[in-house]
């Protein structure tokens, strides 16, 4: 289904690039005491006594930085990014039946991520909550476990939940890179794309490449330009890393999932 390049997309991009990029765009929310405690648990490297551990703790940024959007004809039932996180992973002490949490469910619901631990910061489980079974994770990390949340999305043919439409898009176009051009986003995700990748440009500068000026360039490869070769961007700068992206980035052909549905 994932060819072996897509596959590993999110271990290989999330922990070198796009964590450093949330947790830099989620200085710019509006504080809360949840945020602001998620954002220290994100920026420390150690174990914390309170919250998630600091992988989950930039996910959940994200999932911030891309909150719901409102459902429907009259846009009713539109919830706030802190209660999405229940749609996204819910914690389990140690010690407490997994069955016990599936019989409690009183809906069906997408896949969700069940972690289970002593504390929410020291996970030694994750499990994948779908239609009343528990399929347990390969991975005991964070990052590892959200991969899998994604996939499964894909094994079992099942939509997103629409409180996390957005943040599940963002990682199917702009990490995975799967139906670029192809899949439905909103505003908020193109812009929160465009301030990353110029983030990276800004930051990014290597010796030029070619070896054959003088000079100093910025570059940024990040095969996401290879699909989006065409579009018009806003800035120079932007054009200059397209550029640049487009020729040295091969095809990469993709698995392309099959039809969704609810």
């Amino acid at each position: 289904m994932f060819g072996e390049q897509t596959a590993n997309k999110f271990m290989e991009r999330w922990p070198t690039t796009f964590k450093a990029g949330v947790i830099k765009e989620s200085h710019g929310l509006v504080p809360s005491t949840d945020l602001l405690d998620l954002m220290r648990n994100a920026e420390t490297s150690t174990e914390v006594e309170k919250g998630w551990d600091s992988d989950m703790s930039a996910i959940i940024l994200l999932l911030h930085l891309l909150p719901p959007s409102a459902q429907g004809r009259k846009r009713p039932g539109k919830i706030s990014a802190s209660n999405a996180v229940y749609h996204l992973i819910k914690f389990q002490k140690t010690g407490t039946s997994v069955q016990q949490h599936l019989d409690n469910i009183a809906q069906s619901s997408q896949p969700y991520l069940l972690a289970q631990g002593p504390t929410k910061s020291s996970i030694h489980s994750f499990f994948i909550a779908i239609d009343k079974h528990a399929l347990p994770c390969q991975a005991t990390s964070s990052v590892g476990a959200l991969d899998e949340l994604f996939k499964a999305h894909y094994v079992f043919g099942t939509s997103y939940s629409p409180a996390l439409n957005n943040f599940f898009t963002f990682l199917q176009t702009s990490i995975y890179n799967i139906d670029v051009g192809k899949t439905k986003e909103t505003p908020r995700i193109a812009e929160l794309r465009a301030r990353m990748i110029q983030m990276f440009y800004d930051d990014f500068e290597v010796a030029n490449p070619l070896g054959s000026k003088k000079g100093r360039y910025a570059v940024f490869q990040y095969p996401y330009f290879h699909e989006y070769g065409s579009r018009k961007w806003k800035s120079k700068s932007t054009a200059k890393v397209a550029c640049y992206s487009c020729h040295r980035q091969s095809t990469v052909n993709h698995a392309q999932p099959g039809e969704r549905h609810m």
